[in-house]
């Protein structure tokens, strides 16, 4: 009864979050969300059903060997939970191992992800022919669900709803793409591979191209010919529209092409010499009366060059500038000091459980000084070993041994050895029958400093 209170409270809290929310969205979006809380509602059926079927067979061993379960919701690596239990338990009806913590909490990790994938490709035909697949993702989508369910699944009188062949379709959908020839699109996919279109949002909209600025781009105008000369343009922002397109024909003299000479500034005087460019705006392919793009001059420009800074000390670190003219003049020298931040790294715990392969922690700077410059690992390899030995072998030469292996491979094969001592008892005859008496020594000739198996020194006899 608490079982079903529970599955009652978290249906209710689903459905106040829901409602909460569902103001704001379009309607195609609420469309997609009542899928979605149907196949909730499915779900929580089951897990009633399960949870009831549980309670009314026992624990007993028979109870053990005929369970069986329902699969109706899609289960990936991270989720946690009864569903994931109950995951778990038919892939360990599989020979499937899974982790002794991913078990205990219910979590669908690395371990039961493998255990999925493993399913699937043994199940290849029914599960990952019909994709195209070779490989199993450890998805528990539909068709996974389907063969749990054929294997697993709760069947008789009492039996729950079959959903082994219902699939809904849960959509995911990226952002839309610049405005095209008045259109934009974008890609959208099932994430439980239902294999239909049901309720699949649009992929394309109408969208208005004046939102859309041309950059145009130009080639040079080819040379005269016919009395015209051409040239292309096209749209770097590919708008799909020609406004302001500028003109791809112009009429022009086939008999003489008069250059029209523009230039740029002269640089800066650098080993008495000035440069500058110049280009003809008429395109003639001539240098007829090109004006001079380099001339002398007296003036001498610094050159600097700076070393590399220094270490951050004090808040500042430093360098050396110096002119390889050799001007005498400080104009346009680098700044050779500058205020500087030294990262102060503080570092959390690593995380108390491995996940995949894993621990984690958090670093941040004190100083705040916005750069990863020197900032400790924040992610570090781990593996749970499982140790099994074999017993220990017979005392040779007061040496025993035996060996271990780390069932998760985490640590190579081991040989332990350890010390040992088992006595070796010598004793002397039985001494003469005195007062219904009779005495021996009894020595361990290895020393072992232990009276186990010891015989007897002291017996009762008859006097003859």
């Amino acid at each position: 009864m608490n079982k079903k209170i529970f599955v009652l409270i978290v249906f209710c809290a689903f459905l106040f979050s829901f409602s909460s929310s569902v103001g704001a969205m379009t309607e195609s979006e609420r469309q997609a969300l009542i899928a979605q809380i149907q196949a909730q509602i499915t779900a929580l059926q089951s897990q009633l059903y399960a949870m009831l079927q549980f309670q009314q067979s026992g624990s007993s061993t028979s109870t053990i060997s005929s369970w069986c379960h329902t699969f109706t919701i899609t289960l990936l690596l991270g989720n946690s939970g009864q569903e994931v239990a109950f995951l778990q338990t038919a892939m360990q009806k599989e020979g499937y191992s899974i982790s002794s913590s991913e078990i205990q909490t219910s979590y669908f990790g690395s371990s039961t992800k493998q255990a999925v994938v493993n399913f699937q490709e043994k199940y290849r035909g029914d599960i990952l022919s019909p994709y195209g697949l070779s490989y199993g993702t450890g998805n528990v989508a539909l068709l996974t669900r389907t063969k749990l369910n054929e294997l697993y699944g709760c069947t008789g009188s009492t039996s729950a709803p079959n959903t082994n062949t219902t699939c809904t379709p849960y959509w995911s959908c990226g952002d839309w793409g610049s405005c095209y020839n008045g259109q934009k699109t974008r890609t959208c996919y099932d994430t439980n591979y239902c294999g239909t279109t049901t309720n699949k949002p649009a992929t394309t909209q109408s969208c208005s191209s004046t939102t859309c600025s041309p950059i145009w781009s130009c080639s040079s105008w080819s040379t005269c010919s016919n009395n015209q000369q051409t040239r292309t343009c096209y749209d770097t922002n590919y708008c799909g529209t020609t406004t302001n397109k500028p003109a791809t024909t112009q009429s022009c003299s086939s008999v003489t092409c008069t250059p029209t000479w523009s230039c740029g500034n002269w640089s800066t005087c650098a080993n008495n010499q000035q440069t500058r460019t110049c280009y003809d705006t008429n395109y003639c392919g001539t240098t007829t009366n090109k004006p001079a793009t380099t001339q002398s001059c007296t003036s001498c420009t610094p050159i600097w060059s700076c070393t590399n800074w220094s270490n951050c000390v004090n808040s500042q670190h430093t360098r050396t500038c110096y002119d390889t003219n050799y001007c005498g003049t400080t104009t346009g020298k680098p700044v050779e000091s500058e205020s500087c931040c030294v990262p102060n790294w503080s570092c959390g715990n690593w995380s108390f459980y491995c996940v995949n392969n894993q621990y984690t922690r958090t670093c941040y700077d004190t100083n705040n000084c916005g750069t990863t410059e020197g900032k400790p690992a924040v992610t570090e390899y781990c593996c749970e070993t499982e140790w099994e030995c074999d017993e220990w072998s017979d005392c040779v030469d007061f040496l025993r041994w035996r060996s271990c292996y780390d069932i998760n491979n985490c640590e190579p094969y081991i040989i332990e050895e350890e010390y040992c001592c088992e006595p070796n008892w010598e004793c002397t005859e039985w001494g003469v029958c005195r007062f219904y008496t009779q005495t021996r020594t009894c020595e361990d000739t290895n020393i072992c400093n232990d009276n186990t198996n010891k015989p007897e020194e002291f017996q009762y006899c008859d006097v003859p």
